[in-house]
């Protein structure tokens, strides 16, 4: 027989079959909760940039960065010493992306606005 104690310092007497059923609830219950969790959908907080919709935003105060669609122009920006990176960060989550000096702003702006154009 084994003793088990509660927070309130009770010792209640058990036999192994009840510790062994105990212990199997509360697996069961905890696989079960696992499950429900998988199941419910992912939720989205930001919409999704438009299909085909390339942008640039200002990634720090050296860097720009383009985000989107940009596997059509991939020649273009990498011209325009352009570095893809697929570890950079859009609005904190991860997202590839192609960084550029701040010096270069003017000609990857260039750039994405022909492309969204066409």
């Amino acid at each position: 027989m084994k003793k088990s104690t509660n927070s309130k310092s009770v010792v209640k007497v058990v036999s192994p079959a009840e510790a062994m059923r105990e212990k199997l609830i509360t697996l069961e219950n905890k696989k079960a909760k696992v499950e429900v969790e998988k199941a419910a959908p992912a939720k989205q907080t930001k919409k999704a940039a438009e299909p085909g919709k390339i942008f640039m935003i200002a990634y720090s105060d050296k860097a720009v960065a383009v985000f989107g669609d940009t596997k059509r122009i991939k020649d273009q920006l990498y011209e325009a010493k352009g570095r893809f990176n697929r570890f950079l960060k859009l609005h904190g989550k991860p997202a590839p992306g192609w960084i550029f000096s701040k010096t270069r702003e003017e000609n990857v702006r260039k750039i994405v606005k022909l492309a969204n154009a066409s």
